[in-house]
């Protein structure tokens, strides 16, 4: 191509020097004048650039023309030239719906890989040799607070503040072996992360994505589900040992003396009975935690339901030396729930608060509020410390276990609670002073704000 077009600019000027010669021949004749010199070279210069025009500079102009729609990825028509220059200019139209096709190929597959990125739940970081961020997904600033535009080019120590994390970027490098470890984060607050590190291929060499899961909520459960296999088997054991010892007992003799038959039977009786509650327990906590117990709404009047669960608790409160009262205002508006379920809100309320009030009052009181029915179960007995509120409706927490088992409780009455009341759309609460009582509260929505 090179020597097509310097063989058209001297074939050109070939022609062009032809014809100067030709006037300069003319004018040392001495036959022509001025004026006729003056257009003879005119026409000479015309001609020559005519020439060069039509041999280099249209051809040019042409491919000028294509490579401007080619920057659209437009094809240029009317390409009627058969030459060099017009082998050109076809070869490179004929490149613009190849590379619209590869750049249309590239915009979706990056397309499909930001939104891949975007959907997922864990943080994702892409690093170069020199631990540089080339990318990252909304993840990133939804766990950590940085958003992907701010993190690109920084270091991962600046993106995510963790040195042992950082440590296994390095050793991914060092050894190109993928990584897989649980770390501990403190910031922006505590949580546990599954990071996973893999090698890449950069083109500037090996690379490492990064990518961190959230496993704290998993953890947490498992450590529950820990906590509640320890407190089960304690709670199952304690009974089941006294009752098979009473058992042994009798069997080897205490049985034919009535007062001890007596007497272990009663503590066998005593020790079944505290089994059906942990077993009755655990099957409630079961099924409102999976939302398997239908409620069976109907007009629920507050007042008469305590009136049924009073008289359970007078006769254990008078041995206690305690005060049981109920103080509930004449009309209240009904509630729309479950009797039988509330009936088991007012029991493991007053239950707890006689369980822990040795000597003192327990008081039950209701008032109204628009849309609201608050019944409060308020004692005098040992209180809660203020480091055990925020998990005090947790399932299986106890205060202070030791007294917890000696009073044969769970931990699951008052996570009952909080399920019930929560089922019905309410609420609970609770505030204690240690040494001075609690008072624990629940909100019903009551009838009128339903209708």
């Amino acid at each position: 191509m090179e020597k097509t077009i310097r063989r058209r600019i001297y074939v050109a000027f070939f022609f062009v020097f032809l014809a100067s010669t030709g006037l300069g021949l003319t004018i040392q004749s001495g036959n022509v004048g001025f004026w006729t010199i003056l257009t003879g070279c005119a026409l000479v210069a015309v001609v020559g650039a005519r020439i060069v025009s039509r041999s280099v500079a249209e051809p040019l102009k042409a491919l000028i023309v294509v490579a401007r729609d080619l920057t659209q990825f437009e094809e240029t028509k009317d390409l009627a030239r058969t030459d060099d220059f017009g082998g050109l200019t076809l070869s490179v139209n004929l490149l613009a719906p190849r590379l619209k096709q590869t750049f249309d190929a590239l915009r979706i597959e990056k397309a499909h890989m930001e939104t891949i990125l975007a959907s997922l739940n864990e943080a994702v970081i892409a690093l170069d040799t020199s631990c540089k961020v080339l990318l990252t997904n909304a993840a990133l600033e939804r766990l950590f607070g940085i958003r992907p535009e701010d993190a690109c080019g920084k270091n991962i120590l600046e993106v995510v503040r963790h040195h042992e994390l950082e440590q296994l970027v390095c050793r991914v490098l060092d050894t190109g072996e993928p990584v897989r470890q649980e770390l501990k984060f403190l910031i922006p607050r505590p949580r546990t992360f599954s990071a996973r590190l893999t090698p890449i291929q950069t083109p500037e060499g090996v690379g490492v994505v990064v990518v961190l899961r959230d496993v704290t909520e998993q953890r947490r459960l498992e450590q529950l589900r820990s906590e509640f296999v320890a407190n089960v088997s304690h709670e199952l054991r304690t009974p089941l040992t006294a009752i098979r010892g009473f058992v042994e007992t009798l069997r080897d003799g205490a049985v034919k003396d009535p007062v001890t038959e007596a007497e272990f039977l009663s503590i066998i009786e005593s020790e079944s009975k505290r089994l059906e509650r942990l077993v009755e327990d655990l099957l409630n906590i079961s099924r409102l935690e999976d939302r398997r117990t239908a409620i069976a709404r109907r007009n629920v009047n507050i007042s008469e339901v305590l009136a049924r669960v009073m008289p359970v608790f007078e006769s254990r409160a008078r041995e206690q030396g305690v005060s049981l009262t109920a103080d509930l205002p004449a009309g209240l508006p009904p509630v729309h729930g479950d009797p039988e379920l509330i009936t088991q809100v007012f029991t493991n309320l007053i239950d707890n608060a006689l369980k822990f009030t040795p000597a003192g009052e327990v008081r039950i009181r209701a008032v109204t509020s628009p849309g609201w029915l608050k019944v409060d179960v308020e004692d005098t007995g040992a209180g809660i410390p203020g480091d055990s509120l925020p998990r005090i409706f947790e399932r299986f927490y106890r205060v202070e276990k030791a007294r917890s088992r000696l009073s044969g409780g769970m931990g699951l009455g008052l996570a009952i609670v909080k399920h019930i009341v929560e089922a019905h759309g309410g609420r609970v609460d609770v505030e204690s002073e240690l040494g001075r009582g609690s008072r624990f509260s629940f909100y019903l929505p009551v009838l009128e704000s339903l209708t």
